[in-house]
């Protein structure tokens, strides 16, 4: 199974009865966010080429990285999230499961899951980190500045 061909993974996950029991983590009423975050980085896995159940992520990611060192094509988006990204696996693992638990009949609140309300309507919370360090959105926004000037 190759990150190309994600639809070897979902078969993996039908066939594997450990991963059908990390999917039924998102079937529970009263799963808590910590389980629901493990079962959606063991189904992350599992569709990027998981051989292994003790395999975490950064050794797939490696692991993948590695074999793509070979190839004339390669392409960093095939690669999956590295736990530095773990805060937004998160976020989308608990917007998943909130809505398998609509599918399944269990009315459970949005804002609870990852959504936060706008004047638009709701909208997905993809992470509560700041996208980069306080220093270098100022020097970012010092450089555009500076652009600006330069061709007034």
């Amino acid at each position: 199974m190759t990150a190309q061909d994600p639809q070897e993974g979902e078969e993996e996950i039908y066939q594997c009865s450990e991963l059908q029991q990390v999917v039924n983590i998102f079937r529970d009423e009263n799963a808590c966010p910590d389980d629901i975050d493990e079962a959606g980085q063991k189904v992350l896995i599992a569709l990027y080429g998981r051989k292994k159940s003790e395999e975490t992520r950064d050794s797939l990611i490696f692991k993948l990285f590695q074999k793509s060192l070979v190839k004339d094509n390669f392409i960093l988006v095939f690669l999956p999230p590295t736990t530095a990204a773990a805060s937004a696996t998160l976020q989308h693992s608990l917007r998943e499961y909130l809505q398998v638990q609509h599918w399944i009949g269990f009315a459970k609140m949005p804002l609870d899951w990852c959504w936060k309300e706008t004047k638009h309507g709701l909208f997905s919370v993809t992470t509560h980190k700041e996208p980069a360090s306080p220093a270098l959105l100022s020097m970012i926004s010092l450089q555009a500045i500076k652009r600006v000037y330069l061709h007034l």
